[in-house]
């Protein structure tokens, strides 16, 4: 016959294997659930490493393309701007040689029915530099640059040589030089009416007479002695003991002191 003890004894050790089966079977249970959970994860953490070594890959190549795109655009770029450069200096060369025969004189007042080609021989026989008519290839008044001046058209003269151009710009500076309170002026060309002076210069390109006129101001304001051009180039100088300046660009003129 089992006894209450043996009865106590018998349940706490039915007890003591049915908790132990429960924590093993529980355990047992979330060991799975966390297993599944950890290789799920492992799972689309190798998916979305996948992915993203795939886009890297894609991003790499696409990066490696645009580098390539841009050596070749840039390479294209520098033999386009070498093509440019070389065009620009041929273009430069070609108004040189154009306008190297080329004289322009500023300021001669306009009249109605004037012979500009008069005006010319006078002025030439002022500064007592020979002319004759067939040294006169043309001769003829041209278009403002600024329509709004009330600056008289310049004429614009063609002559048979440079020689003959330079001579008479340089025989022009002999006379104003030797003449400083009566510099070279409308009455020399036998001109009527009030006396205005008269300027002549090279055939400047609008470029240079830009820089030109600029250079003028920028002279007057900086107390620079001496401005002129010559060869279609742009020079300052501030007084008689200083070294000249070519005058380049506008940009130039920002760094005069």
């Amino acid at each position: 016959m089992i006894t209450l003890e043996q009865m106590n004894m018998l349940l706490n050790r039915m007890r003591t294997d049915i908790v132990s089966e429960i924590t093993i079977s529980i355990k047992r249970e979330v060991n799975a659930a966390v297993n599944s959970a950890l290789e799920t994860i492992r799972q689309e953490f190798t998916a979305t490493t996948d992915f993203l070594a795939a886009e890297q890959k894609d991003l790499k190549t696409e990066i490696d393309s645009s580098k390539k795109d841009i050596k070749e655009l840039e390479a294209k770029n520098f033999k386009l701007q070498s093509l440019v450069t070389s065009l620009e200096r041929r273009v430069e060369s070609a108004e040189k040689m154009s306008r190297s025969l080329n004289l322009e004189i500023q300021a001669v007042p306009e009249r109605k029915g004037e012979n500009v080609v008069t005006h010319v021989k006078n002025l030439c026989k002022k500064v007592n530099v020979p002319m004759t008519d067939s040294e006169i290839h043309a001769c003829r008044r041209v278009a403002k640059m600024d329509q709004s001046s009330s600056r008289p058209r310049n004429i614009l003269v063609t002559l048979s040589s440079m020689r003959h151009r330079d001579n008479i710009i340089s025989a022009v500076k002999r006379y104003n030089k030797a003449n400083s309170t009566n510099k070279l002026n409308s009455s020399d060309l036998e001109i009527t009416g009030e006396a205005c002076p008269i300027f002549v210069t090279e055939h400047l390109s609008p470029a240079v007479k830009e820089i030109h006129a600029a250079a003028r101001k920028i002279a007057k304001e900086k107390s620079y002695k001496f401005v002129w051009v010559k060869f279609n180039r742009v020079f300052m100088r501030k007084d008689d003991k200083s070294p000249y300046l070519r005058i380049k660009s506008l940009e130039c003129l920002n760094n005069l002191s």
